[in-house]
C-alpha cells in the first residue's frame, strides 16, 4: 500500500495543533513516498516556519519553486 495520504493526513493533524517538529517528520515521511511533490514540500515549509527553522524552510521553498 501507498504510505504518502496516511503520512500526509497524519503530518496535518499536528501542524495544527502546533506540533511542528511531529508534522515536519510526517510530511518529510511523505516526501519520501512520493519524492518531489508540491503539498509535501509545502506542509514541511509550514511546519519548519512554525517550529522556527527558518534557514531549512527557505532552502525547501527555494527547492519547491525551482522545481514547480
Amino acid at each position: 500500500s501507498d504510505p504518502y495520504g496516511p503520512q500526509m493526513q497524519a503530518g496535518q493533524e499536528p501542524l495544527a495543533a502546533g506540533r511542528y517538529f511531529g508534522a515536519e517528520e510526517r510530511f518529510t515521511a511523505a516526501l519520501s513516498a512520493k519524492p518531489g511533490d508540491p503539498m509535501a514540500m509545502v506542509g514541511r515549509i509550514h511546519a519548519q516556519l512554525g517550529a522556527g527553522m527558518f534557514l531549512s524552510a527557505a532552502i525547501n521553498l527555494r527547492s519547491l519553486l525551482t522545481e514547480h
